[in-house]
Order: C-alpha cells, then sequence, then structure tokens
C-alpha cells in the first residue's frame, strides 16, 4: 500500500482541476479530457510513485485490448437485436 504524501496528494489534485478547468473553459471535450486523464495517471504512475515499470506496459496493453474487445463484441451482438 503506498502511503500518499501531501505533495503527491497537491499532484492530483492540480491535475484534476487542470482537466476540470480544460472542460468547463471549452479547451477540450470530456473525451479528449478522459484521454487525457490516461496519459497523466500512466506519468504519474511510472515517474512518481514508480509502481509501474516500462517492462510491464504490453501486459497492461494487451489485458486493457481483452476487456475492451469483450465489452465490443457484447455491444455489437446487442446491435444485432435493436
Amino acid at each position: 500500500m503506498i502511503r500518499a504524501s501531501p505533495c503527491l496528494c497537491q499532484l492530483c489534485e492540480r491535475g484534476l482541476r487542470r482537466l476540470l478547468g480544460g472542460i468547463l473553459a471549452g479547451v477540450f471535450t470530456p473525451t479528449e479530457a478522459a484521454g487525457a486523464a490516461v496519459v497523466y495517471g500512466f506519468l504519474l504512475s511510472v515517474l512518481v510513485l514508480r509502481t509501474l515499470s516500462l517492462k510491464d506496459l504490453p501486459a497492461l496493453l494487451l489485458r486493457a485490448g481483452v476487456a475492451a474487445s469483450a465489452i465490443l463484441l457484447a455491444i455489437g451482438m446487442a446491435a444485432v437485436f435493436g
């Protein structure tokens, strides 16, 4: 279990405020903000927290792809029935 330091909590809070501020200001859409949040979370876990290494990335992407394909397959099958 990682104990969050006050500095880390401030870093996460600043990132969240920038994402929400960007949406509210009309700088980017919620979909673009979701992509930015993924990149921000990845960088935070690799560079700051050091809980994820770059050698773990292929397995992580494979698991995410399998999960996304299962969900999209279910949506595609449901579309057949209207």
